[in-house]
C-alpha cells in the first residue's frame, strides 16, 4: 500500500492500483445492480441474485480497467511514460506524461477509450443474444448500456474526460499552444461540470431522486476540481519552466548529528526551528534527512532511547534534483502527491529542500511583481 491505494497487479509493465475510495463506489455499484435484478427476477432466489450482482459488479470495473489499458498500452506504445492506473471513486484514472508529447499523441490515446467502450458495449450485447438464461442475458445487456453511457460519458467536452483531451489536442494542434489549449479544455470542464452539478440539484429536489442527484453532484463538482487542478497544474509547469531549483529551495538548513536521540532532536531542532525536515550525516557515511513524518510514527516511548541515525530517511528513498534541475519536473513531483518535499542536492550534499510552502511563496512573489499573472489566468 502507498498513500491511499493498494497495488494490486501489473498488466503489460501497467502497475494497476485500487484507492480505498473505491471501496465506495464498488459497494453502491453492486446494490445498484442487486435491486435491478431482483425487481425484474422477483421469483429467482436471493442468493442468486446476490452471486449475479457481483458478477456485474466485477465486470463494470473490469470494463473500466480495460478502458483505461487502452489508453496506457497505446501511450507506451507511442513512447509515453505510463506510471500506472488507478481505480478511485469517480472511476478510473491513467497516470501518463501527456504533455511531452505531439498533440496527435493525445488525440488518438485519448479517443482510444471510447472506442474500446463502445466495442465491450458491442460485446456484452452479442453475449445477451447468447441462448440459455434470461438472467445473464439481462446481465450482459445491461453492462453493454452501461459501457455504452461511459463511452458517451467520456466523449463531453471537458477536461479531464477524453473528451476534453480530444478538445484540447485539436486547439493544440490548431495554435500550437498547450496553454491555451488547455485553458479552452479546462474551461469546457467547468461548464460540464457546473451542469452537473445543476441536474443533480433538479434531481435532488424536484425529482426526488436522492440518491441519482446527490451522485450527479458529486461528479460535477469532482469534474470541475479536476479540470482547474489540471490547468492549474501545467500553468505552474509553465511558469516555472525556465527556473532553476536552486531559487525556489529553503537555504541554510540546520544539520543535525546522527548520533543525539530523536527527543533531543525535537528539543533542540524541531521546536526550535521552523523546519518538518533536516539534514543527517549518518555514521555510515550515507546522507538523508529527519522528518517530522518519522518522528511521529516513532512510539512515544522510544524518543529516549532511538537515535536520529535509526530515523532518518536515506535520499535514496526520496526524490531529488540538482540545484539547476527544471523547476517544472519539482512541480510535477509535488502536485502528484507522490512526495512532500523535493530535495536539493549537489555532489552528495543536501544543500536546500522544496515544498508546496515553498512553491506558493515564489508563485505569490511572481503575481506581485506581475510576471506571471496571465499565465495563471483561466478565465
Amino acid at each position: 500500500m502507498t498513500g491511499t491505494s493498494w497495488r494490486i497487479g501489473e498488466v503489460a509493465g501497467v502497475e494497476i492500483r485500487v484507492d480505498v475510495s473505491w471501496g465506495l463506489i464498488a459497494l453502491l455499484v453492486g446494490y445498484t445492480f442487486f435491486v435491478v435484478l431482483a425487481a425484474e427476477f422477483g421469483a429467482t432466489t436471493t442468493g442468486t441474485v446476490v452471486v449475479a450482482a457481483i458478477a456485474m459488479t466485477l465486470a463494470f470495473f473490469a470494463s473500466v480497467l480495460i478502458h483505461e489499458l487502452a489508453h496506457s498500452l497505446l501511450a507506451k506504445q507511442r513512447g509515453i511514460t505510463v506510471r500506472g492506473i488507478t481505480l478511485f471513486l469517480f472511476g478510473g484514472a491513467t497516470h501518463a506524461d501527456l504533455e511531452t508529447k505531439e498533440p496527435k499523441d493525445e488525440l488518438v490515446i485519448a479517443a482510444v477509450g471510447p472506442l474500446t467502450s463502445f466495442a465491450l458495449a458491442g460485446v456484452f450485447w452479442v453475449l445477451a443474444q447468447v441462448p440459455g438464461s434470461d438472467l445473464v442475458a439481462y446481465a450482459a445487456g445491461y453492462l453493454g448500456w452501461i459501457n455504452l453511457a461511459l463511452a458517451v460519458f467520456n466523449l463531453l467536452p471537458g477536461f479531464p474526460l477524453d473528451g476534453g483531451r480530444i478538445v484540447r489536442s485539436l486547439v493544440w494542434r490548431s495554435r500550437g499552444d498547450i496553454v491555451a489549449a488547455t485553458r479552452v479544455a479546462a474551461r469546457g470542464g467547468r461548464i460540464v461540470g457546473m451542469v452537473m452539478i445543476g441536474i443533480g440539484v433538479f434531481e435532488l429536489f424536484f425529482l426526488g431522486a436522492l440518491v441519482g442527484g446527490l451522485w450527479l453532484m458529486a461528479i460535477g463538482w469532482f469534474l470541475s476540481q479536476a479540470a482547474t487542478a489540471s490547468f492549474t497544474h501545467l500553468q505552474l509547469k509553465t511558469v516555472l519552466d525556465d527556473v532553476p531549483a536552486s531559487r525556489l529551495m529553503t537555504r541554510d538548513l540546520v544539520d543535525v548529528p546522527a548520533g543525539i536521540t530523536v527527543q533531543r532532536a525535537v528539543d533542540d531542532y524541531f521546536m526550535r526551528h521552523n523546519y518538518n525536515a533536516f539534514p543527517v550525516q549518518g555514521e555510515r557515511g550515507d546522507t538523508g534527512l529527519v522528518t517530522m513524518k518519522r518522528v511521529r510514527e516513532l512510539p512515544r516511548d522510544r524518543w529516549d532511547s532511538a537515535t536520529v541515525d535509526e530515523v532518518m530517511e536515506p535520499l535514496s528513498d526520496m526524490c531529488t534534483v540538482s540545484p539547476s534541475g527544471a523547476a517544472g519536473e519539482v512541480v510535477d513531483k509535488l502536485m502528484k502527491g507522490e512526495v512532500g518535499r523535493v530535495v536539493v542536492v549537489d555532489q552528495g550534499e543536501v544543500v536546500g529542500l522544496i515544498t508546496p510552502r515553498d512553491l506558493v511563496r515564489w508563485l505569490e512573489r511572481a503575481r506581485e511583481l506581475g510576471l506571471s499573472e496571465k499565465a495563471m489566468s483561466l478565465s
